[in-house]
């Protein structure tokens, strides 16, 4: 039976799939009442392209604000130069979540994504800000992110969901 109806579901996307492939002959730039003549040229307006929404550093990602703040420079446990991004978090959902799992920070030097920094020292940087767990409702700033440089070039950050496109972007120049 279900065999049946699976057959059935993909005959008629067949035979809709198509009929959309046919063309409208009044379409095809000749027009029958004047034998075949090509058709008085109509302009056909070409639908614009939407623009690209300008960089921002604070807005929605998903359920939840953030604002990409200021930025900090320092040394990993190798004495590697990191780059440590600030960044704000307010829970709009409905769930208790922590700001490092709900939303996802990236940067790039040169279009290669930069390694997360190891740093034991908490003046530096503090993992454990953006590891609290937020109620609905609840704010919490100074969240940060650490970042091992790979150059002097500048760094760009993205922000966007756990799983999606980046909705937030900032560039720091390195200091």
């Amino acid at each position: 039976m279900k065999k049946r109806v699976l057959a059935m579901i993909f005959a008629a996307f067949m035979a809709l799939s198509l009929t959309a492939c046919g063309g409208d002959s009044s379409a095809s730039g000749t027009d029958s009442a004047s034998g075949g003549a090509p058709a008085e040229s109509q302009q056909e307006e070409t639908p614009e392209e939407p623009s690209e929404p300008e960089p921002t550093d604070s807005g929605a990602v998903d359920d939840y604000d953030v604002t990409i703040g200021d930025c900090t420079f320092g040394t990993d446990l190798d004495g590697n130069k990191i780059i440590v991004v600030n960044y704000d978090f307010t829970n709009n959902s409905d769930e208790t979540i922590a700001p490092f799992v709900a939303v996802t920070m990236n940067a790039f030097q040169d279009g290669v994504q930069l390694d997360m920094a190891i740093v034991a020292d908490a003046s530096v940087y503090d993992a454990s800000i953006g590891q609290k767990q937020l109620k609905p409702g609840a704010s919490l700033t100074g969240c940060q992110n650490a970042y091992v440089l790979s150059s002097e070039s500048p760094v760009e950050i993205e922000v966007g969901p756990f799983i999606g496109n980046p909705v937030l972007f900032k560039t720091f120049e390195v200091q």
